[in-house]
Order: structure tokens, then C-alpha cells, then sequence
């Protein structure tokens, strides 16, 4: 492949720490909701919740288009506990340039030497939960990358067709773990598992499974990366989690649907993947 040829979409790399990598190329889409969307979401939502409220779905709008400037790589699969191990091993936890400062003073106030455990989730392969989002970035730049920001995440799960799920825009529930198909616990992640159920770049289990941290602040659309909703230096306000797990309904799963916890926040339901810049 010469210098100024560009990957296929979806093109597989392995990166210095073993890890599968997609490509992700740059391009548009229409980001978020339409009303009308909102509306037929939230009635989904009632069937399956009864105390779900509808300003779970108002925040996916105005629906709006979104452009992705640069291509990136992105993980084929929520990172596993064997990788995050070798990131223990290797000094994650002691190895202060890793972190934001807000991170940092969290690993030493909380005398913090690796991830919290749950157990039923421990398997090599099975995704790394109970992840901060201090612990999810730390991870990143140990990866010599990032998380991935929240338009990143969405454009990597729905892509120019404006999918509804990864897939496609029908639910199909073997194509997911979640609530109804999980057992109680995430499932192994790897190249080949599920794959019916990839987004259009070939990633897997961007619905269902793990919550999904990206880089972003939770805030408001229209979703604008200057706006200050990517700076690192905020260690409070709540950050963007995507894509629903193992414990969460179908409305979840929607590639659209937004999500937050404050960023101490390491619940067995919590991981993340990560993105580099191409």
C-alpha cells in the first residue's frame, strides 16, 4: 500500500499491544433524532420499562448533520480483561503521565491499583468492566490512543446510511447481549463473534454488551467539538457513555441513544474501546 492510499473501510490492523483495530474513513451523517423517532423510541421504552421517561430520548435532538473531518482507527471489540491486565502489569496504575490530573489524584486518593472485579466477569476474553472513565483514558494513552468522541462513536455505529442499530434499522435480538439474551453477564468479545451484528465498518458489539465510555462531556446538541465538551481537564461533570449492555432494554441498543455517568463511576455493566487518530 503506497503513502497516500487510503485503507478500505472496516480494514484491519494490529497495534503494538496485540489489540484488532477497524478504519474508520472520514465522512457525514445526520447525528441524533428526529422527533418523530423520539416519539417511536419512547413508546418502545414504555413497553419494556414502565417507569422510562421520555427525556431519555429529547437529549438525542435537534437531529443534526455531523461531520467527521479526519479518519480514524477504531477497536474491533470492547477491550477485554486480558489487555487491561497487561496495562496493570505494565505500570497503568503508577505511571502518572497516563492520566488526566483529575485521574491522577483519584488513583492516589483512592489508593487505586487496578480495575474493580465483579465476579461472572473475569473471563480473559469477556469485555473489562467496572472501568472509570479516569481509567478508560488512562488505557487509551497507554495504547498510544484515545477514546473515541461521542460523533466518532455514533458515525463508527450507524455510518452514512443513518442506521438505526449497527446492523441495520430493525432489531434483531441474537445479534446482541443484552437483557433478554445475556444470562446476566457480558459475553466474550472477539474477531468472528456475532458478527451479524457489526456496524458498517465492521465493528462488533457497539449495541449491547458493555456501556461504551467516548471522550465527551455530556452535553447538549447541536454536538460541536469546540464547544468544550472534549476537554480532559473537567475530572466532575458526567461523560458520554453509548451503545447499552448486557442489563439494558432494546431502546438502549439504538446507535443514537445517549447515556451518562459521572466519570468515578465502575458499575459491571461499564467498559469502553478505544480510537486512534489515522
Amino acid at each position: 500500500m503506497s503513502e497516500t492510499s487510503e485503507p478500505a473501510p472496516g480494514t484491519h490492523i494490529t497495534d503494538e499491544k496485540g489489540v484488532t483495530m477497524v478504519y474508520v474513513p472520514a465522512g457525514k451523517f445526520l447525528m441524533g433524532s428526529t422527533q418523530p423517532q423520539v416519539d417511536e423510541a419512547f413508546e418502545q421504552a414504555k413497553k419494556e420499562h414502565i417507569s422510562a421517561e421520555k427525556n431519555l430520548f429529547t437529549e438525542e435532538m435537534p437531529q443534526h448533520e455531523q461531520v467527521i473531518q479526519h479518519p480514524f482507527w477504531l477497536d474491533l471489540t470492547p477491550v477485554t480483561n486480558e489487555s487491561y491486565a497487561r496495562f496493570v502489569a505494565e505500570g497503568g496504575y503508577r505511571t502518572r503521565e497516563l492520566w488526566t490530573p483529575g485521574g491522577w489524584k483519584w488513583v492516589q486518593d483512592n489508593k487505586k491499583d487496578g480495575a474493580k472485579n465483579s465476579d461472572g466477569f473475569t473471563d480473559p476474553q469477556q469485555p473489562r468492566v467496572g472501568v472509570t472513565w479516569f481509567e478508560s483514558y488512562a488505557y487509551s494513552c497507554w495504547r498510544d490512543g484515545r477514546l473515541p468522541t461521542e460523533a466518532e462513536w455514533e458515525w463508527a455505529a450507524r455510518g452514512p446510511e443513518n442506521r438505526t442499530y449497527p446492523w441495520g434499522n430493525a432489531f434483531v435480538s441474537d445479534y446482541v447481549v443484552w437483557r433478554e439474551t445475556s444470562g446476566g453477564a457480558t459475553a466474550i468479545v472477539g474477531d468472528g463473534i456475532r458478527s451479524k451484528g457489526a456496524s458498517w465498518i465492521g465493528a462488533l458489539d457497539m449495541s449491547g454488551n458493555v456501556w461504551e465510555w467516548c471522550s465527551s462531556l455530556y452535553k447538549s446538541y447541536p454536538y460541536k467539538e469546540s464547544d468544550g465538551r472534549e476537554s480532559d481537564e473537567d475530572a466532575n461533570n458526567p461523560r458520554v457513555l453509548r451503545g447499552g449492555s448486557w442489563f439494558y432494554f432494546t431502546f438502549a441498543a439504538r446507535a443514537a441513544f445517549r447515556f451518562w455517568r459521572y466519570p468515578v463511576v465502575e458499575y459491571n455493566d461499564r467498559g469502553f474501546r478505544c480510537a486512534r487518530s489515522s
